[in-house]
Formats: structure tokens, sequence, C-alpha cells
């Protein structure tokens, strides 16, 4: 390893061989906290959506409509996305469903969505019950239908789909909270080795002598657990034949 720490490809596949297994600890211990994460501290989320369309009295009155027509109520529609989401809708919404939040709470719950070139649009509603997400995007749609005479004198409005409780959880994602633990954990392995690999100044081969120009002057074996403590008993065997002749 030279002096400006830089490491080849050929070492990092080294240190990594030689890591495998604590980097795979480190992605296990990723798993298991994602797991916790995912299971225990996330509450799972049910989603809900119920579907408007805005009628013009062209269509209703003809089958047909015309471009400015069209325009005109795509134009509309973002006016009716910013009105779902303000207190004038959502407070009969909660009124009526008795829920303790404030309008702006029950707004982060709700999002609208439109389709491009299309008279219709959906109100989405993502909480901790299913049930609860049906209720409030049925009842928003209806109020807004309600409210928005109101405000635009705008009688046009229907609602096609009625939401329905869905009891399967759209979040949390759990295949991919686990993946990104786990991905996260072997990286953060991969990334802790490779780093501790680069400030380490010690010499643990007879390349890495090598590599830096010097001339290698003798060796000293490794010797395995089993070789340890053979030569520790061969010692201790010499020291109790040494005694034995000095008693004698």
């Amino acid at each position: 390893m030279e002096d400006n720490q830089e490491i080849s490809l050929v070492e990092i596949f080294n240190i990594l061989k030689d890591k495998i297994g604590r980097i795979i600890v480190f992605g296990i211990v990723g798993l298991a906290i994602a797991s916790v994460i995912t299971f225990v501290v996330q509450s799972p989320k049910y989603e809900s959506t119920a579907d408007l369309v805005v009628n013009s009295q062209q269509t209703q009155q003809t089958g047909q409509i015309d471009q400015g027509t069209l325009q005109t109520n795509l134009t509309l529609l973002n006016t009716y996305e910013s009105v779902i989401r303000k207190p004038v809708v959502l407070q009969p919404v909660i009124d009526e469903l008795g829920i303790d939040m404030s309008p702006a709470e029950l707004a982060n719950l709700i999002s609208v969505s439109t389709e491009n070139n299309s008279l219709m649009f959906s109100i989405r509603v993502r909480s901790g019950s299913p049930f609860l997400s049906a209720d409030i995007a049925n009842t928003a749609a209806e109020k807004f239908s309600d409210e928005i005479e109101n405000i635009l004198n705008i009688e046009n409005v229907s609602i096609v789909t009625i939401a329905q409780p869905n009891e399967t959880p759209v979040a949390p994602n759990i295949p991919l909270n686990l993946l990104l633990g786990l991905v996260a954990g072997l990286g953060i392995g991969v990334v802790w080795y490779l780093v501790k690999a680069m400030f380490d100044r010690s010499v643990t081969s007879k390349q890495q002598i090598e590599d830096l120009g010097w001339a290698v002057i003798g060796e000293i074996p490794e010797l395995t657990t089993e070789e340890i403590e053979e030569s520790r008993f061969r010692r201790a065997s010499n020291r109790r034949s040494a005694d034995t002749r000095r008693r004698v």
C-alpha cells in the first residue's frame, strides 16, 4: 500500500473477501433495524379513492363538447383541486364524521389527482383506517359537490365512483423497506472496512513491503491455534524435564 493510501481494485477485492463475514453481519443488523421500523414503529396506512367528473351543460344537452368548453373545464379542474383541500369543504366533513382534527390536518390526508385531457378527477385519502379513508373520501366528494355550486355557481360535478374500504395497506412498503435496510447495512459495512483499510498503516503481508520497494529480510510465520497450543505444551514439557534433571 502506497504512502498516499491509494487502494487498487485487487486490494479492495481482497479486503472485501477477507471481511465478507463481518460485512454480512452489518447487512443482517441493517435488515433487523428495518424490520423493527417497518413492523413496530411505522403504522399501516390505508387508501381509498372517490372519482368525480365535470359534466358540461353543453354535453348534457347535445351529447357533444367543443374544444373551447373542454379547455375551460380542464382549467377549472385546478380550481376544484384547490377548493377540495380548503376548510369550506373539509370543515363540514369533520363535523359530519366527528373527526378530531383540524382542516389543515385533514388536508394532509387528502390528495387530488387528474387525468390528462379528461374531465374526471379523483379524491384520494390515506389514513390509519381503511373505513375512515373511505368515509372521508366519500364525504369530501359529497361536500365538494354541494359547496362548488355556492362558490362557483356550478352544478355539473357528479360522483362517478364511491370509495370503498381497502383493507390492504399501501404503506409501509415492507419488501422495499427490508431491501433498503439490507442494502444500507451492507453498504455501511463495505465503507467501514475500506476506510479502515485506507488509514491502517500496519504491514500485514510480504506483498505490502514489496509494493513499497523495500527488501524483505525475513518473515515470521503465522501460527495456527493448534500450533500455538502445541508450542506451549512443548515448552512446558521442556521446563518439567529441566527441573527433573536439576533435582537429580
